[in-house]
């Protein structure tokens, strides 16, 4: 039997759901419901719950140490990865998968699934996809839509033909990509009309005509931007620079007439890219209140449907109906300078993450995050002095050539030119406070001469 090869996509940006969701930050990465897993994490075991082959992500360059951490603990290898260097929208995203996984089974069925997505069931989602690959032939791809709720004009619109009860799939007769709020109305009031849920199933090759035919340009692009793969640290990274960019929707489903099948999805589902879709289905879950990423943001939803959200750099109060569109948010703070909001204060490294708690003119206080048995590459900087204070944990130090310990209280100090990396040998998570000063406080103030992560060779 021919094996699902489950892929599963996870470049987006995050700007739909600021500011719990941030760029270097986004929804995929954290827990919106609550449920005990990021959702990055909740498709990796659906995708599971599909294949014994594990998935493959296709994700951006920008999450690469975040996405390391995710994985690794889902017990994903760096070999099921592909790095996309900048975001062309899905087409590419769709297109880089079927050729990889074309290239290790020319006979593989692929599922397709957005990494945003809460389905209720996995197994009876499982169910349904087993079904469906029964059904599927050589040179079909099946969508799976979704019995609307309203008429939402922020969803694609799927015509089908449903009269045919002996099958699970059945012939796409129109494909409408976010229609007006008026024509939404119309689609929800017919008969054989559902939401598209993003997700696609078909075998790899089928995928790759499809391009070939509808998008030849775009298809040569992609192809040689795969042969050209390069490597990130660890990690696979293909160069998009150049390639169109362009959604499957558009580039594919609204071109093709003969050979897209739909299958409506039989378990409740909901998009979690956005404030009205994450509220809807935590009212649904009986959730109110949140904490965040450790305690450091939090969600409140009152009783009249106003939402505030406070995090470590802002708070915002909204009324729910004025969420529909937070990317005119984000792209006013882009227009004014305010690019800083649009990320988390806590940046991530593949060894941990820090947090900048103050600034100044010549001066920088930092919190550190060290992972169990993680380590700072071995550095020096030119133009600053760095104290350390141990807040939690025990750290192990090596200071131009001479290895110590501090445990909770104890400090150090790091002089300019003196080589050093700062190790996490335990079990337990190591918690350091930096303090930069000089004249220069910045990455490129860094000289690397080892790095548990490659980061010290240049190209």
């Amino acid at each position: 039997m021919t094996a699902i090869y489950t892929v599963i996509l996870a470049g987006g940006s995050g700007s739909r759901l600021w500011p719990l969701s941030r760029q270097n930050c986004p929804k995929q990465f954290i827990d919106p419901l609550g449920q005990g897993l990021t959702l990055l994490r909740s498709t990796i075991e659906r995708a599971r719950a599909c294949s014994i082959v594990s998935p493959l992500v296709v994700a951006s360059q920008d999450h690469r140490f975040l996405l390391s951490q995710q994985l690794s603990v889902a017990g994903i290898g760096i070999e099921d990865v592909l790095l996309e260097s900048e975001s062309k929208n899905t087409a590419s995203s769709v297109l880089l998968a079927a050729l990889e996984i074309e290239s290790r089974s020319s006979g593989a069925v692929l599922l397709i699934m957005p990494s945003d997505h809460y389905i209720s069931d996995d197994r009876a989602f499982s169910d349904q996809v087993l079904n469906i690959k029964k059904y599927l032939k050589d040179d079909e791809l099946a969508l799976l839509g979704v019995k609307p709720l309203c008429a939402n004009p922020n969803y694609g619109y799927l015509k089908i033909d449903s009269d045919d009860d002996t099958s699970p799939l059945n012939q796409l007769i129109e494909f409408i990509e976010k229609p007006s709020a008026e024509y939404a109305q119309d689609l929800v009031d017919k008969k054989g009309c559902c939401w598209n849920s993003g997700m696609i199933m078909a075998k790899a090759t089928c995928i790759v005509n499809l391009f070939e035919r509808h998008q030849p340009a775009l298809t040569s692009q992609v192809k040689l931007a795969y042969e050209r793969e390069d490597s990130l640290f660890d990690f696979r990274l293909i160069d998009l620079s150049g390639v169109k960019n362009i959604s499957f929707d558009y580039a594919i489903l609204e071109k093709e007439k003969q050979k897209i099948k739909a299958s409506m999805l039989q378990v409740d589902w909901d998009d979690i890219g956005t404030w009205p879709s994450l509220i809807s289905r935590r009212k649904k879950l009986g959730l109110k209140d949140m904490t965040f990423g450790s305690g450091r943001s939090r969600l409140y939803l009152t009783d009249k449907d106003i939402v505030l959200v406070e995090a470590d750099d802002l708070i915002m109060v909204a009324d729910v109906d004025q969420l529909s569109d937070m990317a005119a948010i984000t792209d006013h703070l882009a227009a004014t300078n305010q690019t800083s909001l649009l990320n988390c204060i806590d940046v991530h490294r593949p060894w941990g993450s820090f947090k900048v708690l103050a600034q100044g003119s010549g001066f920088l206080v930092k919190q550190l995050t060290v992972l169990p048995e993680q380590k700072i590459s071995l550095q020096s900087h030119q133009c600053r002095v760095e104290n350390w204070v141990v807040v939690s944990g025990i750290a192990s130090v090596q200071l131009d050539g001479c290895e110590s310990e501090l445990v909770s209280g104890q400090s150090l100090r790091v002089g300019t030119k003196q080589i050093h990396r700062l190790l996490n040998k335990q079990t337990e998570v190591l918690q350091v406070i930096e303090v930069q000063t000089g004249l220069s406080l910045d990455e490129s103030d860094i000289v690397r001469y080892d790095d548990e992560y490659l980061r010290h060779l240049k190209k």
